[in-house]
């Protein structure tokens, strides 16, 4: 009778704590974080010629562990290519404008727009990189 009763007891616990959690409110998720460890996926640019010629499309082959990004929480960005890990830079997100600063040469950056941010995808693009027109869009996944 008395196991019983223990059984009854801890059943009776173990549904009142279920009941609880499903009563309590979840915390509302925040919008998906930049911070964490990003592997390319995609590298595409795209040429666009002043002189009427048609646009050119070039997609880089991107393999695993070709490329990796790390952005921390106080605004660091370290990258490792190939293996190989790259000197570490900063940089600032704000809205859907991120700006990577280099350490050399001094002052050197570059201008990014974020046009996706999810929880597991990253994708930014680079406006004109040279007098032709080249817009340069990475693709990420989190990892």
């Amino acid at each position: 009778m008395k196991r019983r009763f223990s059984f009854a007891l801890l059943c009776m616990a173990l549904a009142g704590c279920a009941t609880k959690a499903a009563d309590d409110p979840q915390p509302a998720a925040g919008p998906p974080s930049l911070v964490g460890t990003w592997a390319l996926t995609d590298d595409v640019s795209v040429t666009t010629y002043n002189d009427g010629r048609p646009p050119r499309t070039q997609t880089l082959t991107v393999t695993a562990g070709d490329a990796e990004s790390t952005f921390t929480a106080a605004g660091g960005l370290n990258t490792v290519l190939s293996g190989a890990a790259q000197t570490p830079s900063t940089y600032v997100y704000a809205g859907s404008k991120l700006t990577v600063t280099y350490p050399f040469p001094a002052g050197a950056y570059s201008e990014f727009t974020v046009s996706t941010l999810t929880a597991d995808r990253l994708v930014y693009y680079s406006g004109t990189l040279n007098a032709v027109g080249t817009t340069r869009t990475l693709s990420f996944k989190r990892r």
